[in-house]
């Protein structure tokens, strides 16, 4: 291959001042290099610069052209400085490739895994026709190199990634003369030979250096190819439609006297991200909440003057995209009912990215989802002043619904490590308690037994009774109790298990009462918090009677998913859950054990606010007000995981906190339309009969005289028998009590006056 059809430069290293065309040659040795891979490991191990220096460096964005340099050093306007570099943008020809940094390390395959789902999903491309090469970088850090999108620039090559991906890529932009380091071929994660050593070179023209957007223009991928492919905004909803959604994602809804300005500003800020600087353009879709032309206008040029444009797509304007497509491609239903559930953020808080890091990443959904039970065993005393003027402590009972052998023990080493130091308590507990019943055993009947010893057990085993669970609510009480049921059914031998789960969740009373001395005979508040999972179809069978009495808007579903069109071929690999792990869990959990008392959280409080207004108007649209209680409880349940992230993260309130509740209530929804769509469809609508005509005095409703057609009508009319037989009954039974009389004559009944016997 040589240079002519060759689009990238191959430095031998960092200070290789003479760089040759790449073939696949030598890509391939250097992939293979065993001083490559030293080298790497003396940078990764020991910080060694000069080691990282050595590595071979590749100009993914420009191809070298020594004539150009040659021009560059013989031009008399640039400075003796500018002349003398050893490389320089306009040394360069466009490659037609773009070099992307994403620099979160300790997951570059997670978020490769990412990329390729969205290029499907948004691009509707194969990773291969769009990503050149992908690998982990020397800081353990992704690269991504892409095929560029003739028209645009390079910072809006990026800025269009950074939407693509939700991952904010290195905000640094790069030059065509940017090196970017190569690894070894283990951390190789793609190659196309055919993006990275194409046929033909590219058309310098088709990549300007600077761009020239026109107002108001949308983002879109103009990928040149023989077959038009869909650009990155195929799908996109009107811009009417996204501001109409944005602002209940912002302000709840319209914005009211007092917070015009702000929420004009706010969506003002979030829309330039697809619409470019155009206050002209902006002022024509945000409305103006009755503020005077001149003042909407002048706020809208203020939001573009002093705030600065994120380099990724902003969480609120993303969900308002979504729910404005899901809007306008269905019904209002698919909201809730879509084949897919919603996918979990990519950005969340510390402490739930601390948690997650070991889980598979199919499953990594519902262990968000359900170690919140498990995290509610290190509150004591601890309550959340909710929206309603109520303060309650918070109680969580996770239900993980998937097929068998579907991950549904992905939690189970999560759960070990958030409980690991009350077990730790616990098992002396019971140690203390096996000694004294051992010592009671061989005892004779007439002997003074000890007394049984204080020692509280708070991880209770799901093979329990009703007497057991009073017993250790009380000895446990102000703390929690907590199950872990790898089976719905091992919960089973306790009776009324439903009315204990609503008592949980609600922190009630609940007790026994028996007549034997030897019986356990108390009342106690009851803190209980339950992670349980099962199959669809024993889930329906369990929950097919707990439709409308409350039991499962208390419970929070979550499920595995698994496309129908996957048969396995990749294996869940597991995270390490050692002593690493459950040191970097340790801060957080003991903040939710140092915390006490009653806590008010402000900014979750109005978080649950805008998203209970937002639901609403979606259950308005789906004229589905039998999924109220449903949402009511969805709302509630993710406003204490708010609470409860707030206490983790040290009392901050982050947007990450918000998009993951916000999250978990969809997630919620979905999980159970998905599941139990049907069968809460058709408990829920069964209403109970209208019997307010039955309390009726059907005389009353009659004329003063009425024939027998008119008393057969009126029967009708009141959903009552028509017969024959009840007709004549009902007006026998009227003449007998003298409230009617018939005329024969006249063949018709007259009514008679109470006063006349």
């Amino acid at each position: 291959m040589t240079r002519e059809n060759s689009i990238v430069s191959l430095y031998e290293t960092v200070w290789d001042a003479n760089p040759k065309p790449l073939t696949p040659q030598l890509l391939d040795a250097i992939l293979d290099s065993p001083q490559v891979q030293s080298d790497l490991q003396l940078y990764r191990i020991k910080a060694d610069a000069e080691a990282k220096g050595r590595l071979p460096a590749i100009t993914f964005n420009g191809l070298f052209m020594p004539e150009l340099r040659e021009q560059r050093r013989a031009d008399t306007t640039l400075t003796e400085k500018q002349r003398k570099q050893s490389r320089c943008a306009s040394d360069f020809l466009p490659s037609g490739l773009y070099g992307l940094d994403i620099d979160e390390k300790g997951r570059p395959e997670e978020i490769f895994s990412n990329a390729c789902q969205q290029v499907r999903k948004q691009l509707g491309m194969e990773p291969e026709q769009i990503i050149a090469m992908a690998y982990i970088t020397p800081g353990q850090g992704l690269r991504l190199v892409v095929r560029r999108a003739k028209g645009l620039t390079i910072q809006e090559e990026q800025q269009k990634w950074n939407t693509l991906l939700g991952t904010p890529c290195d905000a640094v932009c790069k030059d065509m003369g940017r090196l970017y380091y190569l690894t070894s071929r283990q951390d190789l994660l793609m190659l196309s030979s055919t993006l990275l050593f194409p046929e033909q070179m590219p058309n310098a023209e088709d990549y300007p250096l600077t761009s020239h957007p026109r107002p108001g223009e949308r983002l879109q991928s103009v990928y040149a190819t023989s077959t038009p492919t869909p650009s990155l905004a195929t799908g996109m909803p009107p811009l009417e439609d996204i501001v109409s959604e944005l602002e209940h994602c912002v302000g709840g809804g319209p914005a009211m006297p007092g917070n015009r300005n702000g929420q004009v500003y706010q969506m003002a800020r979030l829309m330039r991200h697809i619409t470019g600087d155009n206050p002209q353009l902006l002022s024509g879709i945000i409305p103006p909440y009755g503020l005077a032309p001149e003042e909407h206008r002048k706020t809208i040029e203020n939001a573009l003057r002093y705030s600065q444009p994120l380099p990724y797509c902003p969480p609120d304007l993303r969900r308002a995209m979504q729910r404005a497509a899901n809007q306008g491609n269905g019904t209002a239903s698919d909201y809730y009912t879509a084949t897919t559930p919603p996918a979990l953020p990519q950005h969340l808080p510390e402490s739930l990215k601390c948690i997650l890091q070991a889980t598979p990443e199919r499953a990594r959904a519902s262990v968000a989802i359900g170690a919140f039970a498990a995290l509610r065993i290190h509150l004591q005393g601890v309550k959340f002043h909710y929206t309603d003027n109520t303060t309650k402590e918070p109680c969580f009972i996770a239900l993980c619904i998937a097929s068998q052998g579907g991950l549904k023990e992905s939690i189970r080493e999560v759960i070990n490590a958030i409980i690991a130091p009350v077990q730790e308590h616990d098992e002396k507990s019971r140690t203390l308690l096996a000694t004294w019943r051992e010592q009671c055993s061989i005892m004779g009947a007439n002997k003074d037994k000890p007394a049984r010893p204080s020692a509280p057990i708070r991880i209770m085993q799901a093979d329990c009774t009703n007497a057991a669970l009073v017993h250790l609510a009380r000895n446990a009480s102000p703390h929690s109790l907590y199950t872990y049921a790898e089976e719905v059914e091992k919960l089973s031998r306790m009776q009324g298990l439903s009315e204990i789960i609503r008592s949980a969740y609600d922190t009630e009373k609940y007790g026994q009462e028996r007549v034997a001395s030897g019986s356990v005979c108390d009342v106690v508040t009851l803190r209980w918090s339950i992670n349980a999972s099962t199959t669809p179809q024993t889930a329906r069978q369990w929950l097919k009677k707990e439709m409308t009495n409350g039991t499962l808007t208390r419970m929070t579903i979550s499920t595995i998913f698994t496309p129908d069109d996957d048969w396995g071929e990749e294996m869940p690999i597991y995270g390490n859950y050692g002593p690493e792990y459950h040191t970097q869990l340790k801060p957080y959990l003991e903040r939710l054990a140092q915390t006490h008392g009653n806590i008010t959280c402000h900014e979750a409080e109005q978080w649950v606010e805008k998203e209970r207004l937002c639901h609403i108007n979606r259950l308005r649209e789906m004229d589905a007000k039998y999924l109220q209680p449903f949402l009511w409880r969805s709302l509630k349940s993710a406003f204490w995981r708010a609470c409860m992230l707030y206490i983790m993260e040290g009392g901050k309130w982050t947007q990450e906190i918000a998009d993951f509740c916000s999250w978990s209530i969809e997630y919620d929804l979905w999980c159970k339309m998905h599941f139990l769509g049907d069968l809460i469809e058709n408990a829920c609508n069964n209403t109970v009969p209208d019997n307010s005509k039955r309390s009726t005095n059907l005389l009353s409703l009659l004329p003063q005289e009425f024939t027998r057609d008119d008393a057969q009508n009126m029967r009708r009319d009141m959903g009552r028998d028509t017969s024959s037989k009840a007709l004549r009954t009902m007006l026998g039974q009227w003449v007998h009590c003298h409230k009617i009389r018939f005329d024969k004559d006249r063949e018709v009944y007259v009514k008679i006056p109470k006063n006349v016997s």
